[in-house]
């Protein structure tokens, strides 16, 4: 038996001899120093202490009939005071007094009337028939809770002593002590309550519950045991690290190349690349794009397992090397070394890789198993391809991390690979490497943080939640200025433990930095200190920058818009000013229909941001959200109006003023030809404004031969069939506009 288990055996023992002696010896003293013959066991000492020795507590001591009464407070029996009887009730209670003088005097009671009286000593008060001498609730409540609180304590050191004897564990252990002793105090406190606020309670009298009829001392008893149940429960915490190894992988076809034949087999759906390989791993489509396309099964008699050999270039961090394993042959394993031959330091982001000959499925395992039995695909792909690369976080050769070594720090990694044909190969392939040995002298070092320094910050952020990530387990601290470890006033919250490495192989600490200043540089500084002690001797800097909120200067569209189909094309402009990086920020919109998130602008991430969006006519409301790389927010409501116009301009007005005068009811282009309405408004003969600001106002000379024949067209292109006119205008219709 090793010497740690005898000791704690012995020590045990020896606390079971002294629990065991003080239950016996307490007893035993008590009644030793006892001077009233009607008190026992400890319930009597434990009153005489409360009451400053006066018979009171809260169990009932009887006084046989002609024995001298002892002072205290009596609520039943009778009493021979001085020769007259007196009766004591619980609404007229007795109370007998010790007086300086040794005798004794008594108050209250109801006197007996034409009762004889009994003979009496003077000055004694006497029991006229057998009584029960009842505790004052004030005394009975103290001498509840002081028993309650002595049996917590007894139970809690019990448990404590013997837990781990009956193979209970620290945590159960202390759960179950720390809800022994509670619940003692609690179901002392109960009965202390029920005897105080009930008066006429006593210990031995019952009081009904819960339909039940039950002693104060059953019920603070059940009151202790739940109490220390809810403690118990809540408590107790049993804490299980499983790894479970989940990963999110493409599908994959069958092996081989069986049923690569059914892609060729309907002639109505040509076989593409996709539907082929969807068939089996060893599917091939040759021939594409012609009419002798066809899936095949490539390497259909392929009965050779993919070979395997280091990839040199995969190999990381710089300065490390293969070397073969002299137990084996060369290409059947390697080992990894630093580049003077030794094992490699604690917490090295090892990077590694294999090639193999032909496309193919790679496992690693720590023990050699089958191929379908190994636990991981190598790199986390299940991709058949010919490079493979690993990535690992190496431990600390000493077990303090919670990971034990095999080998004396010594790792085998076994690796198969599997073709599309699903040749394996058996003569499994060994990748050796081996942690340093010895104390842990090296400092933690951070690889990154989750922001990265000189990022800016929103405007008013007074704390920036902060991920610190750092190559091995340690604890870490920030202070605004660069000091050592110990002086650093910030605690950040750090992971120690293998199974709470991040996604890339780095453990976490996280925190808050607080006080950040708004248009101004935030200075902060890191250190830690690893699980060995080892404690970064110079501060990791770190930049915060304030920033001021971001501002968007313009907005469009706004009013009434024009369009002249169903659906128009329009633009969402928004331009950007201020906030973290003067103005550069990401835009998006969302509208009442549209569902889901907001929308990211197509050409954003800069100063002036667009988006064209179909709409109808009608009114139609937009909602602009901007953020800058400081987390600055803007946001604004555009709204406005289509109209949809598709009628070609209409002549409201043709007359003669000089020169030929036509109005539209609209901006409007004219042109004319002399022969008919079959013509396009871009051969025809332009019409001039008669103001430039004014569009709807048109004039050509007048010739009094010439037959006019004109079609307009609007901003929008709405214009008169191919043979149709928007007015002809003939000297026979047309009257001098003086002669009107």
């Amino acid at each position: 038996m090793p010497k740690r288990v005898k000791k704690y055996l012995l020590i045990s023992h020896i606390q079971i001899f002294l629990l065991l002696s003080l239950s016996i010896t307490i007893p035993g003293l008590v009644s030793a120093t006892s001077t009233t013959p009607t008190g026992t066991g400890f319930s009597e000492w434990v009153r005489r202490i409360a009451s400053g020795n006066a018979l009171q507590g809260s169990s009932a001591v009887t006084i046989q009939a002609g024995a001298s009464v002892p002072a205290g407070t009596y609520s039943s029996g009778t009493f021979n005071v001085n020769g007259q009887l007196f009766s004591a009730t619980p609404t007229n209670p007795l109370a007998v007094v010790e007086s300086s003088a040794g005798t004794t005097v008594a108050s209250g009671g109801l006197p007996i009337q034409g009762a004889p009286a009994a003979p009496s000593v003077p000055g004694q008060i006497t029991a006229d028939t057998a009584i029960t001498k009842v505790a004052t609730p004030g005394a009975a409540a103290g001498s509840a809770l002081i028993q309650g609180l002595f049996w917590g304590v007894a139970l809690y050191a019990g448990i404590k002593m013997l837990g781990g004897l009956f193979g209970a564990g620290e945590k159960t252990t202390n759960a179950l002590a720390n809800a022994a002793l509670v619940g003692g105090i609690g179901g002392g406190a109960v009965k202390a309550a029920i005897l105080s606020f009930r008066p006429e309670t006593t210990a031995a009298s019952k009081v009904n519950f819960l339909g039940g009829s039950f002693t104060p001392g059953q019920l603070g008893f059940g009151a202790g045991v739940a109490i220390a149940v809810i403690v118990f429960l809540v408590m107790y915490k049993d804490t299980k690290t499983k790894i479970v190894n989940y990963q999110c992988l493409p599908w994959e076809p069958a092996l081989g190349g069986a049923n690569c034949g059914e892609c060729n087999k309907n002639p109505l759906q040509p076989c593409s690349e996709y539907r082929c390989k969807s068939l089996g791993q060893a599917c091939e489509l040759v021939n594409p794009g012609t009419d002798a396309e066809k899936c095949i099964w490539k390497s259909k008699n392929d009965v050779t397992s993919p070979t395997i050999t280091p990839w040199e270039e995969a190999l990381k961090p710089t300065g490390l090397r293969y070397v073969p394993l002299e137990s084996r042959p060369n290409a059947r394993g390697t080992r990894i070394v630093s580049a003077n031959g030794d094992c490699l330091d604690a917490f090295t982001p090892l990077e590694f890789g294999i090639t193999t000959n032909e496309q193919a499925q790679c496992k690693l395992d720590f023990k050699n198993a089958n191929y379908s039995a190994m636990q991981f695909l190598f790199g986390g792909s299940n991709y058949y391809v010919t490079n493979h690369t690993q990535k690992m976080k190496l431990p600390s050769a000493t077990a303090g991390d919670g990971i034990v070594l095999q080998n004396d720090g010594t790792f085998d990694l076994y690796v198969k690979c599997q073709d599309a044909n699903g040749n394996v190969n058996e003569d499994v392939y060994l990748i050796e490497y081996c942690v340093k040995k010895g104390p842990d002298t090296t400092p933690p070092v951070i690889v990154d943080t989750s922001i990265p320094s000189g990022s800016p910050v929103r405007f008013g952020a007074d704390a920036v939640p902060l991920e610190v990530y750092i190559q091995e387990p340690a604890q870490c601290k920030w202070s605004r200025m660069s000091k050592p470890y110990d002086d650093m006033e910030h605690l950040f919250t750090c992971a120690t433990s293998p199974t709470q490495l991040n996604g890339d192989l780095s453990y976490t600490c996280t925190g808050n930095l607080t006080g950040i200043k708004d248009r101004a540089d935030n200075q902060f500084y890191f250190r830690c200190q690893d699980l060995s002690n080892n404690t970064m001797v110079q501060s990791y800097p770190f930049v915060l920058k304030g920033s001021q909120p971001l501002t968007l200067l313009e907005t469009s569209p706004n009013g009434t818009l024009y369009g002249a189909t169903t659906t128009v094309p329009v633009t969402l402009a928004i331009k950007t000013d201020d906030g973290a990086e003067a103005g550069k920020a990401t835009c998006y919109y969302s509208a009442p229909t549209t569902l889901g998130e907001p929308i990211k602008f197509f050409s954003t991430e800069s100063f002036t941001h667009s988006q064209q969006v179909d709409v109808g006519a009608g009114f139609h409301q937009y909602s602009l959200f901007c953020v800058d790389a400081g987390g600055n927010t803007a946001n604004r409501t555009i709204n406005f109006t289509m109209n949809i116009d598709q009628q070609a301009p209409r002549v409201t007005r043709v007359y003669r003023e000089e020169a030929l005068k036509i109005v539209t009811d609209e901006a409007a282009e004219c042109a004319y030809s002399l022969n008919s309405c079959n013509f396009d408004l871009d051969d025809g003969i332009k019409l001039q404004y008669s103001k430039p600001d004014v569009q709807n106002q048109h004039f050509v000379d007048w010739k009094s031969s010439s037959t006019y024949y004109v079609k307009c067209v609007d901003k929008y292109g709405n214009q008169p069939d191919p043979v149709e006119c928007s007015v002809v205008v003939s000297p026979k219709q047309f009257l001098n506009a003086t002669n009107n």
